[in-house]
Protein backbone atom coordinates (compact mmCIF):
# COMPACT_ATOMS: atom_id res chain seq x y z
CA UNK A 1 0.00 0.00 0.00
CA UNK A 2 1.40 3.52 -1.41
CA UNK A 3 0.89 6.79 0.51
CA UNK A 4 -1.41 9.24 -1.11
CA UNK A 5 0.63 13.01 -1.02
CA UNK A 6 -0.72 16.15 -0.99
CA UNK A 7 0.72 18.82 -3.62
CA UNK A 8 2.95 20.89 -1.57
CA UNK A 9 1.48 24.55 -0.70
CA UNK A 10 2.91 27.71 0.16
CA UNK A 11 2.50 27.33 3.63
CA UNK A 12 4.46 24.09 3.75
CA UNK A 13 7.17 26.24 1.88
CA UNK A 14 6.90 28.88 4.78
CA UNK A 15 7.00 26.56 7.39
CA UNK A 16 9.83 24.85 6.19
CA UNK A 17 11.71 28.09 5.53
CA UNK A 18 10.65 30.02 8.59
CA UNK A 19 9.80 27.31 11.48
CA UNK A 20 12.18 24.15 10.69
CA UNK A 21 15.49 26.62 10.75
CA UNK A 22 15.57 26.68 14.48
CA UNK A 23 14.33 23.62 15.61
CA UNK A 24 17.66 22.48 16.65
CA UNK A 25 16.83 25.98 19.02
CA UNK A 26 13.52 24.89 19.78
CA UNK A 27 14.75 21.56 20.87
CA UNK A 28 17.45 23.26 23.47
CA UNK A 29 14.86 25.15 24.74
CA UNK A 30 12.32 22.68 25.43
CA UNK A 31 15.03 20.64 26.85
CA UNK A 32 16.20 22.98 29.42
CA UNK A 33 12.71 23.69 30.73
CA UNK A 34 11.40 20.46 30.15
CA UNK A 35 13.62 17.65 31.80
CA UNK A 36 11.56 14.65 30.27
CA UNK A 37 12.66 13.77 27.29
CA UNK A 38 9.82 11.54 26.16
CA UNK A 39 7.80 14.51 26.86
CA UNK A 40 9.78 16.96 24.88
CA UNK A 41 8.96 15.39 21.62
CA UNK A 42 5.58 15.38 22.17
CA UNK A 43 5.69 19.18 23.16
CA UNK A 44 7.41 20.15 19.82
CA UNK A 45 5.19 18.83 17.80
CA UNK A 46 2.18 20.69 19.34
CA UNK A 47 4.39 23.73 19.10
CA UNK A 48 4.48 23.06 15.49
CA UNK A 49 0.73 22.02 14.88
CA UNK A 50 -0.22 25.60 16.78
CA UNK A 51 2.10 27.33 14.51
CA UNK A 52 1.29 25.77 11.52
CA UNK A 53 -2.41 26.06 12.06
CA UNK A 54 -1.90 29.77 13.25
CA UNK A 55 0.33 30.86 10.19
CA UNK A 56 -2.58 29.64 7.65
CA UNK A 57 -4.78 32.23 8.77
CA UNK A 58 -1.94 34.93 9.20
CA UNK A 59 1.68 35.23 8.59
CA UNK A 60 3.29 36.35 11.84
CA UNK A 61 6.41 38.84 11.13
CA UNK A 62 8.79 37.47 13.22
CA UNK A 63 8.90 33.80 12.89
CA UNK A 64 11.07 33.04 15.64
CA UNK A 65 9.93 35.27 18.27
CA UNK A 66 6.31 33.70 17.13
CA UNK A 67 7.78 30.27 17.46
CA UNK A 68 9.23 31.13 20.73
CA UNK A 69 6.17 32.79 22.33
CA UNK A 70 4.08 29.70 21.45
CA UNK A 71 6.96 27.13 22.60
CA UNK A 72 6.62 29.69 26.07
CA UNK A 73 2.51 29.41 25.87
CA UNK A 74 2.18 25.69 25.28
CA UNK A 75 4.87 24.96 28.00
CA UNK A 76 3.15 26.35 30.88
CA UNK A 77 -0.08 24.81 29.36
CA UNK A 78 1.43 21.37 29.91
CA UNK A 79 3.21 22.09 33.63
CA UNK A 80 -0.50 22.93 34.63
CA UNK A 81 -2.14 20.13 33.08
CA UNK A 82 -5.34 19.43 31.13
CA UNK A 83 -7.69 20.66 34.02
CA UNK A 84 -5.87 23.86 35.10
CA UNK A 85 -8.34 27.15 35.47
CA UNK A 86 -11.26 24.95 34.64
CA UNK A 87 -13.84 22.56 36.35
CA UNK A 88 -13.04 19.15 35.81
CA UNK A 89 -15.81 17.08 33.52
CA UNK A 90 -15.66 14.43 37.17
CA UNK A 91 -17.97 13.65 39.16
CA UNK A 92 -16.99 13.14 42.51
CA UNK A 93 -19.05 10.86 44.90
CA UNK A 94 -18.70 10.99 48.43
CA UNK A 95 -19.75 8.49 51.17
CA UNK A 96 -21.51 10.41 54.26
Amino acid sequence: MSAVRRPVSELDRWFAAEILPHEAALTRYLRRVWRNTADTADLRQDVYVRVYESAAHSRPQQPKSFLFAIARTRRRTFIAGPLSGRMPNVVIFATV
